[in-house]
């Protein structure tokens, strides 16, 4: 009986494991060979780095960073450090040139720009500007964006909304706290 136990049922010979469902073969390391694993290994995180790079650089949105003085541009660099990684559902996306003056959320990208001037038109009593949490938005709009700019003490930020969005007013939700806590 002891060698019927060891025996293993069907073809495939002996067991040498003592889970007997676990065939009796030399591992992978052993049959690879371990220059061939490492080569493996090297080419794998070769192609994903190169993947990862590849992705970064065709993913990336091109911003042009404003050029604001040296108050402001400290002040706006601050504002990364409270913006959203979601603005509703949309995911953060990598910008180029990196800048922490710019950030850039979803597909088309819905695109912010700290420390740019006072829009043109603007006029505190204008019916273009809107108040959203305790945050004064002025609205620019054209066929293809809308251009709401967030009026600042130090610092205006313009968020840039491509029409294909259809509720933009969430992102100005969304924005309020960060701008709130980073621009008092």
């Amino acid at each position: 009986r002891a060698g019927e136990a060891r025996r293993c049922e069907g073809a495939g010979g002996t067991r040498n494991h003592e889970d007997a469902d676990l065939p009796r073969r030399a591992s992978v390391t052993v049959l690879a060979g371990r220059g061939a694993i490492r080569t493996a290994l090297t080419a794998l995180t070769t192609l994903t780095a190169l993947l990862a790079l590849t992705a970064c650089s065709a993913g990336a949105v091109r911003v042009t960073p404003p050029l604001p003085a040296g108050a402001v541009e400290a002040k706006c660099a601050r504002l990364g450090d409270f913006l959203p990684s979601k603005l509703e559902k949309l995911s953060s996306r990598v910008v180029a040139p990196k800048s922490p003056l710019t950030h850039a959320w979803g597909s088309p990208p819905v695109i912010l720009r700290c420390g740019v001037g006072r829009p043109a038109g603007y006029d505190p009593k204008s019916s273009q500007l809107a108040a959203v949490d305790d945050v004064s938005w002025f609205e620019q709009y054209n066929s293809r964006v809308v251009t709401w700019t967030a009026l600042r003490p130090g610092a205006d930020v313009a968020l840039t909304v491509p029409t294909s969005y259809q509720d933009d007013g969430a992102f100005l939700v969304d924005l309020a706290g960060p701008l709130k806590q980073a621009l008092p």
